[in-house]
């Protein structure tokens, strides 16, 4: 099975220019793998191709196949004109594909364009969660200075706590004492 071959013909011979002159589903076998084979008018192997004209759709045709670099100008169908049903059914299935060919690109661009917008914003994340590290371990320095300054408050207030009943101490001993001798 070849992969997807374009006709050499940049205009159909219905006429109508191709949606970037390629098939819209891949060829099954490539232009010259068929049999018996047709001659052209230089003796080679005739290249058999598909239409895909608004008049001609689907319907395979044989040119030589050096047309474009010098070759003959032979040409003719290989297959009968499709009936005017088939016709519009198949020109309305080439436009669905290539349609739906258009919208898998455009839908292929913006995955693209939203992996390129994830990958920027993955770096963004990465220097916010560095900032809020560094917040973090300036908050936890922060609040190390203040542990230690209130642990110091909290020695100062016992050591003013003792030195104030120290002084309740001493003044009612002296109370006393003049109480007790006056």
């Amino acid at each position: 099975m070849a992969s997807s071959w374009s006709s050499s013909s940049s205009m159909d011979p219905g006429g109508r220019r191709g949606e970037g002159s390629s098939a819209p589903i891949p060829y099954r076998e490539g232009p010259l793998e068929y049999s018996p084979p047709t001659m052209c008018k230089c003796l080679k192997k005739a290249a058999r191709w598909i239409s895909w004209s608004n008049d001609n759709p689907g319907r395979c045709y044989f040119t030589c196949y050096h047309r474009r670099e010098g070759g003959c100008n032979f040409w003719c169908w290989f297959d009968p004109r499709p009936s005017p049903f088939l016709r519009e059914l198949l020109v309305d299935l080439r436009d669905t594909v290539w349609a739906l060919k258009r919208q898998n690109k455009e839908l292929m661009n913006q995955l693209a364009d939203a992996a390129v917008t994830v990958e920027e914003h993955k770096g963004e994340v990465t220097v916010l969660r560095a900032e809020m590290e560094a917040l973090a371990k300036e908050k936890e320095e922060g609040s190390d200075v203040l542990r230690i300054r209130l642990s110091r408050v909290e020695k100062e207030l016992a050591v003013y706590k003792v030195m104030v009943k120290c002084c309740v101490v001493f003044v009612l001993g002296i109370v006393m004492n003049k109480w007790l001798l006056g």
